[in-house]
């Protein structure tokens, strides 16, 4: 065993063991993958989470995706380390996950709803129109939900989360014309729509119109003149989620 890897597993300081899944996760040794699994379980949740972060990075084998899945579905889990394995979920894009990701989708957690939302993404061209319909209509049920997602999310709701997830290439899609509308509106008058300034500051970019950068530029002048920060403007106050 590796001495990154023993630390991980040892420590009782919550700070060396986040620091030690970070330098176990870079190393993407496979012969870590049993002993991450085992840590799945360990009564320390820092260890849990490091375990589901490092074994994001390992080979994306069955092993690793059912560790994910049954680490999602458990309803005892605390919504930071279920979150996490919404997420990486997302990254290894695999079938056999979106069953699962869509109906925790619903669950009674906003970040594990979040972090869902953003994971059933990749499945929105799976080549079976079954499972794309199916991912579609969970992504629609998730639009107006106005939940914000904890401090293991991002500052914008869930609601806005799967709007960005639902838009495709064809500007005359309905997902596509609401997101670029709600962009639209929030760069043409950011003070007035401070809850959307994190979100379109992620995916402004992704908007496909003539003059959207100049918008965009025109934005950031307003809130910098404003006194503001660009970068923490309408950022709300961060929360454990209960």
């Amino acid at each position: 065993m590796s001495e990154r890897l023993e630390q991980f597993l040892q420590s009782s300081d919550p700070a060396d063991v986040t620091s030690a899944a970070l330098e176990v996760s870079l190393a993407h040794d496979p012969n870590d993958i049993p002993h991450l699994i085992e840590a799945l379980t360990d009564p320390m949740e820092d260890r849990r989470w490091g375990a589901v972060y490092a074994l994001g990075f390992a080979r994306s084998d069955d092993q690793v995706i059912d560790a994910f899945i049954k680490v999602l579905v458990n309803r005892r889990e605390t919504p930071r380390v279920r979150g996490q394995a919404a997420e990486l979920l997302g990254n290894f894009e695999k079938r056999k996950a979106v069953q699962p990701l869509i109906e925790c989708s619903t669950d009674e957690s906003a970040s594990v709803r979040f972090w869902c939302v953003f994971a059933l993404a990749g499945h929105r061209h799976d080549r079976h129109p079954k499972v794309r319909r199916a991912v579609v209509r969970a992504l629609k049920a998730r639009l107006d939900d106005g939940a914000l997602p904890g401090r293991f999310g991002m500052d914008w709701t869930v609601g806005l989360e799967a709007l960005a997830m639902l838009k495709t290439k064809d500007p005359e899609y309905p997902a596509t014309r609401a997101f670029r509308e709600t962009i639209l509106r929030c760069l043409s008058d950011p003070a007035g729509n401070p809850d959307l300034w994190q979100w379109s500051f992620e995916y402004w970019e992704e908007v496909q119109l003539p003059g959207i950068r100049e918008l965009f530029d025109k934005a950031v002048l307003t809130i910098l003149n404003a006194g503001s920060d660009v970068y923490g403007f309408g950022r709300r106050q961060l929360q454990p989620e209960d």
